[in-house]
Formats: structure tokens, C-alpha cells, sequence
């Protein structure tokens, strides 16, 4: 098992945490990183018992496959010997041999299992425990309870998202276990190395409305009444469907629903439709979960229809296209989701040689491999939800530790990488509506160089701040007001001391002066990392609330205000202003 240059480096920075006094180490790394060959390293490593954990039972088949694609010898406890035996056959028919073992030190369990553990001395010899998905692990639950009696033990969790939607930390100084979070490379810095696959965005038409479903506890939406409002779209599945063939014909896919219900009915659907297509969900048996993989991977299904239980704790590579069918409140549920389709899927020669390429290599061979690019069809409209977007966006995930005050992730992304929805009628490529969801700064999609019309050009707010977009009227207003404030008369009103009112004046010219100092300096900024004016009048009004021309209308304190938000959003510039360079 040959590791990649960040899985090395993650190993040893959890080795030299653990060193450091860290019992309990979280590790983030995005979907399709790789956790899995990192975390076996780290087992394959460890000389004493050590245990690795599924959050759910359902997943222990998938774990114990993933291990084994690893070459990690292991045993799993569990009574069902039938089960055991099953796994054992799968492991053979996919990689020649099996890697079960009932007496090795390494053993694979769900969560629900070893919280049952009777044998205290079992818990005694553990030295190293492993919650695979540890996002869900806190010191008061049963993913924590199940390893509380480890007392001898080292732990590891490890993540893609160690933030939680309830906003609780799962750091040991809030209410969770890891004394440190360490963070692997970013999603953008994975696609520039070749190592994860890029996607395009589609954004069907929903009719789901969820303006009234309460959020509940865990911070997403309440189950039941979400249920009702996705069941009560009677278009939904016919638009499942239809957006598939239309976008991804062929491909294999992932499709998340809301419930079990809907999952049958959107499986009969794609079969009728001669898309083959099974159903799994949390009640699917393991071996029949894990043969409808070797079905999926052999494209013999295309469609895997789910609830959830494939957003996270499985690796499945392959996966061309992914539908999103149930609204989600939770960062953790949509990136992991959309994390599906960021594995790449090459042939085995290139694999064996992948590490050897450059970046630019990886890169060009992703681009004429069988998966170019993955698909995204977001029918539940969950991509364009503040704080969701595109993986790539920076997040402060070591705010997981501590927790949020907030109960999801919805305020991740600033105001000026805020998305809208290309709503061209006719992509000209290819026919059909354009559906991608681009930044708001653009005044233009990309993807089909439509540009949308205002409704109105009387005032920055129909246009984003967009100066080239806004009437002559308003602009020559501005432009009266802007010469007042610069000029020497000064209009004094009847009865007001012109000494007082003559020195405000003074001070919001200067003031004005320090405000347009530092707004130039911003956008400079902004137009050398390649925004056009219109883009940094855009980014401007997005991000600050005012247009650049109002700006300069403001009074004293309202100049002040904004003057403060620019220069914390780019604190070099007051050293440039004032000459402290």
C-alpha cells in the first residue's frame, strides 16, 4: 500500500500529536482524499490490539471491504457468522483473497456492537481506537461511551467534516473527545494536485417548498414535516429522471431521497425509464448492500438510489453523476453528498502510476479519462443555500472543535462568493436550459455568456452595486452629492453655530478622504487578482452593502463604519495609507 505524499505527512503529524501528550487526535480530510489508506496505515502501524469502527452497523460489510482493499488483516465482532462468511466471499471475488482473520490484532466493529462489549480486559488491551465519520463522536453519546472504556487506548477520529450541524465542538474542551484537529490538504489544493475529480453544477427546477419546516435539534430540517414537503412535489421523481437523461445519460449515479418511500418510487422510475437502478437504505442487508456495489461497479446498475446511508462512511468510486433530491440544512449531509463524485475514476495502469505523474500530468489525464468531470443535478436546491456552494470554498473547520453558536454551517461563504442561478433559456451548446449556478460578482455565466437583464436600473439594489448597469439619473445624483462633500460651501441651517457645523464639514471630508483612500487601495487589490471593474463594483456592494458611489456620500460616522469594515477585510491597507510598510 503506497501512500500519497499528504497521507504520509497527515501520519506523521498525528504520530508527533500522540507524542505531544494528544490521547485523542482528529484528523480532516476531504471525501476522495483518501482516509481510509491513511487511517490503515496508522493501524497497519500500530503493534498493539487496536479496533476500527462504523458509525452505523450497516456499514461494518463496508468497512471490513475498505480494509481489506487496504491489505489490512482484520477480524470483525460480530455473532452472525453468516454475515462474516459473506463478507469473506466478497473480499475474495473482488480482490482474489480475503483479509479476515480471527485472531488479529486488528478488529472492525460497529459503534452499536462495542458499546454492548461485556470484557472488561478487552477494553483493557486496546491501545488504539479508530471512529471512522468522527464528526459524530462527543464524550456524552454512544459514539463516545463506546470508547470511553478503552482506558489504555489512543484515539483517532477522522472526518471530512469535523463541524456538527447542532453546533456542538467535538473538541475535549467542549463536548467532545479530540484534544487536536489536524488538518489535511483543502479540496482546491486536491484538484490542483490531480488528485480529485472537478464537476459541473446543475440546478433543476424544485418545487419543493420548505419555508415552513421547522429545523430540528440536530439543526436540519424536521424529518416528518420535510418528508411532507418533498412528498407534496408531485413532479419530483418525472424531474429526477428526466434531469438524469438529459445531463448524465449513462452514467452511474447517486440519487439521495428523503425517505424510503420516495427512494422505491424514484428506483421504479429509472427502471421504467430502462435505467437499472436499486434501492438501498439503513434496513438493507449488509451482503445485499455490498453485492449491489459489485453490481454498480460493474455498471450492471446504474442508478443507486439511497437515504443518506451513502453520504458518508463508504467509499464508492465511480460515481459519474449526483442527484440530490432531499433539502438539507446540514453543511455535513450536502458535502458529503456531493463529495461522491470527487473520487476520479482511471484506468489500473494509470493508478499504478499516478504518484509518479506531475500535477499537470494528473490533470491532463483526468481531463480524457472516463470521467472528465462529475455532475451534480441539485434538484432540492441546496447548492445556492448560503454557506453551501462549491467544496473548494475556504471554511474554518478548527471552529469544530469549539462549536458554533450557529446550528449550521450558514454563514461559511462571504457575501461576495454568494452564488445566483443562470436562468438562460437555451444553452447554445447544447440545447437545453444552462442551469449553472455561477458567482454573483460575475455579470455574465460562464458557462453560456448569458447576461441577465435587471428588472430595474433605478438604484444599486436591482443591480449589485454594477455601475455600467445603473440609470444616468441616479449616477448625476451621486456624482451632485460627492461634489458638495468635496467642495467649500458649506450650507449652514438657520439658527446652527457655523463654526460647529463649518468644522463636521471639515471632519467628514476627512474622513471621506481616509474612506476613498483605503476603497482604492481595495480595489486595486481586487483588480490585480484579475476582477474587471465591474466584478470589484459587484464584490464591493456584495460584500460591504453599499454601492462605490454611495460610499462617498456618506456622513462622518457612516464613512468610519465602512472605513473599519474595508480595512478588516484587507488589514494591509491601512500600513499603505498611512506609510507603515
Amino acid at each position: 500500500m503506497r501512500l500519497r505524499g499528504y497521507q504520509q505527512k497527515a501520519v506523521g503529524e498525528i504520530d508527533d500529536a500522540w507524542c505531544d501528550g494528544a490521547r485523542v487526535v482528529g484528523l480532516r480530510m476531504p471525501t476522495g482524499s483518501g482516509k481510509t489508506p491513511t487511517l490503515s496505515a496508522i493501524v497497519r502501524d500500530e503493534s498493539g490490539p487496536c479496533v476500527v469502527s462504523a458509525h452505523r452497523s450497516e456499514l461494518v460489510g463496508q468497512l471490513s471491504m475498505a480494509m481489506a482493499a487496504n491489505e489490512v488483516r482484520h477480524r470483525i465482532i460480530s455473532k452472525n457468522q453468516p454475515l462474516i462468511n459473506g463478507i469473506i466471499r466478497e473480499q475474495i471475488k473482488r480482490f482474489g483473497r480475503h483479509y479476515y482473520d480471527h485472531n488479529a490484532r486488528c478488529s472492525v466493529a460497529s459503534t452499536q456492537t462495542l458499546i454492548r462489549v461485556n470484557d472488561p480486559s478487552w477494553y483493557d488491551a486496546q491501545k488504539l481506537w479508530v471512529n471512522d465519520e468522527g464528526h459524530h463522536t462527543l464524550a456524552d453519546n454512544i459514539w463516545g461511551r463506546s470508547v470511553r472504556p478503552m482506558r489504555n487506548a489512543r484515539g483517532l477520529l477522522v472526518t471530512a467534516t469535523p463541524i456538527r450541524p447542532d453546533g456542538k465542538g467535538i473538541g475535549s474542551m467542549s463536548a467532545g473527545l479530540a484534544d487536536v484537529l489536524i488538518l489535511g490538504p483543502s479540496e482546491r489544493e486536491l484538484f490542483d494536485m490531480g488528485y480529485l475529480c472537478p464537476y459541473r453544477v446543475f440546478v433543476a427546477e424544485s418545487h419543493i417548498n420548505v419555508a415552513n419546516v421547522p429545523t430540528s435539534a440536530s439543526g436540519d430540517y424536521s424529518p416528518d414535516p420535510l418528508r411532507k414537503a418533498v412528498h407534496a412535489d408531485k413532479q419530483l421523481v418525472g424531474n429526477i429522471v428526466k434531469e438524469y437523461l438529459r445531463r448524465a445519460p449513462g452514467k452511474l449515479g447517486l440519487t439521495f431521497c428523503v425517505d424510503v418511500e420516495a427512494a422505491e418510487e424514484t428506483a421504479r422510475e429509472y427502471n421504467a425509464a430502462g435505467i437499472p437502478a436499486a434501492v438501498i437504505t439503513g434496513d438493507t442487508d449488509t451482503l445485499v448492500r455490498v453485492r449491489t456495489m459489485a453490481d454498480f461497479r460493474a455498471r450492471r446498475l446504474l442508478q443507486i438510489v439511497s437515504v443518506d446511508i451513502l453520504g458518508e462512511g463508504v467509499d464508492i468510486p465511480g460515481v459519474e453523476v449526483v442527484s440530490m433530491a432531499r433539502p438539507t440544512k446540514s453543511y455535513v449531509v450536502y458535502s458529503q453528498q456531493l463529495g461522491r463524485l470527487l473520487r476520479l475514476l482511471l484506468p489500473d495502469h494509470l493508478q499504478a502510476v499516478w504518484e509518479d505523474l506531475t500535477p499537470e500530468q494528473r490533470r491532463y489525464e483526468i481531463a480524457r479519462s472516463d470521467k472528465p468531470v462529475g455532475i451534480l443535478i441539485d434538484h432540492a436546491g441546496n447548492f445556492l443555500q448560503p454557506g453551501f456552494g462549491h467544496v473548494w470554498t475556504e471554511r474554518d473547520w478548527m471552529a469544530g472543535l469549539m462549536g458554533r453558536k450557529r446550528t449550521s454551517y450558514d454563514t461559511a461563504i462571504p457575501a461576495d462568493e454568494a452564488l445566483r442561478l443562470c436562468l438562460n433559456p437555451c444553452d447554445p451548446k447544447t440545447g437545453l436550459p444552462c442551469g449553472q449556478p455561477y458567482l454573483r460578482i460575475l455579470p455574465a455565466c460562464p458557462f453560456c455568456g448569458h447576461e441577465p437583464v435587471p428588472v430595474e436600473r433605478g438604484g444599486p439594489e436591482h443591480v449589485d452595486g454594477d455601475m455600467t448597469e445603473i440609470s444616468g439619473e441616479w449616477i448625476q445624483d451621486r456624482l451632485r452629492e460627492i461634489a458638495q462633500i468635496d467642495g467649500h460651501n458649506v450650507l449652514y441651517p438657520r439658527g446652527a453655530p457655523p463654526a460647529v457645523i463649518r468644522q463636521q464639514h471639515i471632519d467628514r471630508q476627512r474622513q471621506q478622504d481616509a474612506l476613498r483612500g483605503a476603497m482604492q487601495w481595495w480595489g486595486a487589490y481586487y483588480k490585480q487578482i484579475g476582477d474587471t471593474d465591474r466584478m470589484m463594483q459587484r464584490r464591493f456592494y456584495l460584500k460591504f452593502g453599499v454601492d462605490v458611489m454611495s460610499a462617498q456620500t456618506l456622513g462622518r460616522k457612516d464613512a468610519a463604519d465602512l472605513y473599519a469594515a474595508v480595512v478588516a477585510d484587507q488589514p494591509w491597507i491601512e500600513a499603505k495609507l498611512y506609510g507603515n510598510t
